[in-house]
């Protein structure tokens, strides 16, 4: 069942990890996520993801996940 309304999800990244590579990296692979950081009104600014699983199939998100989780050895090979 796909759901309609939008739920979102957001997460820090560890010091470090490059925000705007991430992102690239991601949508590269077919994650649409948006940088955390341009959200924030007031400093000082936390570096994240911002993702939304309220229109997808419930069973595509690990996929997702797997896909995310290369893109970010991708850009930080210490992980």
């Amino acid at each position: 069942m796909q759901a309609v309304a939008g739920l979102h999800v957001a997460t820090v990244l560890k010091t470090g990890i490059d925000e705007a590579a991430l992102v690239a990296a991601a949508r590269k692979v077919g994650v649409q996520v948006h940088a955390l950081g341009c959200y924030y009104a007031r400093r000082p600014v936390k570096r994240g993801l911002l993702f939304g699983y309220g229109a997808i199939e419930e069973k595509e998100i690990p996929e997702g996940l797997s896909r995310l989780r290369g893109a970010l050895r991708a850009i930080d090979t210490s992980l």
